[in-house]
């Protein structure tokens, strides 16, 4: 059987050649080199979770142990993500004039690139991201391309989240508590569009701080707090004015019935022990149920109507130090699952004391404001000493008497060992045995072949002996 190619014809003209080699050399020497330098470079670019390795720079340079939540939109518009928007000369000129009345209403810091503004596009790129982002938190109006670019950062957001808790728990072994708590409420105003002086209520739609305010009347207010609000049946919640059709207060309804109502459960223990003794691996369980979901069913997308597009909640559990050390245990929990209930856990070492601790557990949604859970969790922890000892049973302790499944191997092995060499050593002992002649049996074996050898030489020689007769003999007979 023959096997054939076929090629197009210009391949095999001789005339191109020379063409087709140099198109083959820029291809293999000039384009894959260079297009696997481009990647190497862009992905040199970029650490874990697609995030930029400036941008990690900068947040480890901004946010210290002092990081207050007024200067989060700051950061998160530097970075390096953000580095290249694109804002008009319209709307750099909207953003001095919303920093101009910000800055004269005190709800915006003093930028800290607003100094290299002027001179470096850069620069300007970033205060203009930091007044935008503002603007979208204080409900001020934003152009249309600005929009586009504050979209842009909501968007990222989530990933650069992680990246902010990373640097205020892992990064130099920090484990803040309350800096970690921030960048969480950050995520929640960045997700409704609202800041640090808007009552919760806003949330909800068709809210305005009026009917936010009428919720709180009362001494004995109910429903004074997100999270009571929820709770309450629809004809018990205040706020709803007289302005408010059965449509609009449906539509309140609505979006209470969205809005997560946790409740947590903790259990610590120590796996096969019953009680807790200095410096045992502690396992301390949380589990979080959204009651406002039905058993058997999950999460749809939050109530985010500003949010710029579907969104799904985010849970992060956060484990405190006891004795209000506003310290971490450990790095936070991220839930994802969107399950009615859900657990994370905490492992940690027992303290190295005797006594009684607390531990604050902090459940907050990434979404929703005013709904987060602290939670308060016991232990007693005794001394290792008082520890009852250990009695091993009789029977267990006749069991160490008893060989191993290894033990019986090693010790067959041994004796098959110990046979061979045994046998090779009588083999020995026969061989060097001497008989009555005083010769031993290797020795007596050589002289055997030796004399069968002298044998063999003596029987040839007898017979040429007798060719040489019979040739003589013949010889005077012919004559």
């Amino acid at each position: 059987m023959e096997v054939s190619i076929g090629l197009p014809t210009f391949l095999l003209e001789r005339d191109n050649h020379t063409m087709i080699l140099i198109i083959y050399l820029a291809v293999l020497v000039i384009m894959i080199p260079s297009v696997v330098g481009v990647w190497w470079s862009y992905s040199q670019q970029y650490g874990e979770n697609e995030v930029m390795q400036g941008t990690y720079q900068i947040y480890q340079y901004f946010i210290k142990d002092n990081l207050n939540i007024k200067l989060l939109p700051e950061i998160l518009a530097s970075s390096q993500e953000f580095g290249q928007l694109h804002y008009s000369s319209e709307d750099t000129k909207e953003a001095h004039r919303h920093f101009k009345k910000m800055k004269d209403e005190r709800k915006m810091i003093k930028p800290r690139y607003i100094k290299n503004a002027a001179k470096d596009e850069k620069s300007m790129t970033f205060y203009t991201n930091n007044v935008m982002l503002h603007a979208y938190l204080l409900h001020m109006k934003i152009p249309r391309n600005a929009q586009k670019n504050v979209n842009t950062m909501l968007l990222k957001f989530p990933k650069l989240l992680e990246v902010m808790v990373f640097m205020t728990t892992v990064a130099g072994r920090r484990w803040w508590l309350n800096q970690t708590i921030n960048v969480i409420h950050f995520s929640q105003y960045l997700t409704q569009g609202l800041w640090r002086d808007d009552s919760s209520f806003l949330q909800l739609p068709h809210f305005t701080s009026k009917e936010a305010a009428h919720c709180k009347r009362g001494k004995k207010a109910r429903g004074s707090n997100m999270r009571e609000y929820l709770r309450l049946a629809p004809e018990d919640r205040k706020g709803m004015s007289k302005n408010f059709t059965d449509e609009m207060k449906q539509e309140v309804h609505d979006a209470c019935a969205k809005m997560t109502d946790f409740e947590v459960k903790v259990k610590a223990e120590v796996d096969d022990e019953d009680q807790i003794a200095t410096n045992d691996t502690v396992t301390m369980t949380v589990t979080v149920t959204r009651l406002n979901i039905k058993e058997g069913e999950c999460a749809g997308p939050v109530y985010a109507p500003r949010y710029p597009e579907p969104k799904y909640e985010f849970i992060w559990v956060l484990l405190a130090r006891p004795q209000g050390r506003n310290l971490l245990m450990s790095m936070p929990q991220k839930i994802v699952d969107q399950s009615r209930t859900v657990t994370c856990e905490f492992k940690f070492r027992a303290p190295d004391k005797p006594g009684h601790y607390e531990f604050d557990v902090h459940v907050l949604s990434d979404s929703y404001i005013g709904l987060d859970v602290v939670t308060k969790q016991a232990i007693d922890v005794i001394s290792e000493e008082a520890l009852p000892k250990y009695e091993m049973h009789p029977e267990d302790a006749a069991l160490d008497d008893q060989p191993t499944i290894f033990t019986q191997i090693m010790e067959a092995d041994f004796l098959d060992d110990t046979d061979s060499e045994s046998d090779e050593d009588a083999d020995d002992d026969d061989n060097n045995e001497k008989d009555e002649s005083g010769m031993t049996a290797v020795q007596r074996k050589r002289r055997r072949e030796r004399l069968r050898r002298k044998k063999a030489g003596e029987a040839g020689g007898d017979e040429q002996d007798d060719e040489g007769k019979d040739g003589s003999g013949s010889d005077s007979d012919s004559d």
